[in-house]
């Protein structure tokens, strides 16, 4: 995600998560793309290539999930009737994981992500669990969770394991 707190207007009132559906393929495919957009730019692929390699990593990232994080949802982030993002969510007894979560670049920078974090800030803080997330340490989203009360736990050359906890937040 790449949105950072007090550069938004304030989010919609009507954002709302769903269960992917297999009709959101596509349109998942779309977020993930979007997403890599930037280390995409510096390949010298064609279009075709870079779509063929985006669903590739897609479809592996996915397996990845389904195998590793097997309760975990897959949510499509919706604005209105309008799918702007997606977020993947493993509620464990012990933490809840946010394992990605983006929103289409024309719709980033109007509180969404924002409002969905905070929605899962107050489901752990409800349930009294710290909520974890990875960002990759060249990420600008990093400060965003840090103004969101996340903590840098743990980093290695290109991950940064961030963690809320209830009793700070």
């Amino acid at each position: 995600m790449k949105e950072t707190p007090g550069d938004h207007a304030s989010p919609p009132h009507n954002v709302q998560l769903r269960r992917a559906e297999i009709g959101d393929e596509p349109f998942l495919v779309r977020v993930y793309a979007s997403a890599r957009a930037q280390e995409l730019a510096l390949v010298p692929w064609d279009d075709q290539q870079k779509q063929t390699f985006v669903e590739m990593q897609f479809a592996a990232q996915l397996q990845h999930y389904r195998t590793h994080y097997p309760g975990a949802e897959q949510l499509v982030i919706c604005a209105g009737d309008k799918r702007v993002g997606r977020l993947y969510l493993d509620r464990r007894p012990t933490e809840f994981r946010i394992l990605d979560i983006a929103v289409l670049p024309e719709n980033r920078k109007a509180g969404i992500g924002t409002l969905v974090i905070r929605n899962i800030l107050n489901d752990a803080l409800a349930a009294r669990l710290p909520v974890t997330i990875y960002v990759e340490s060249f990420n600008p989203s990093l400060p965003f969770f840090e103004q969101l009360g996340f903590r840098k736990m743990a980093q290695d050359e290109f991950n940064v394991l961030m963690q809320w906890d209830p009793a700070g937040g």
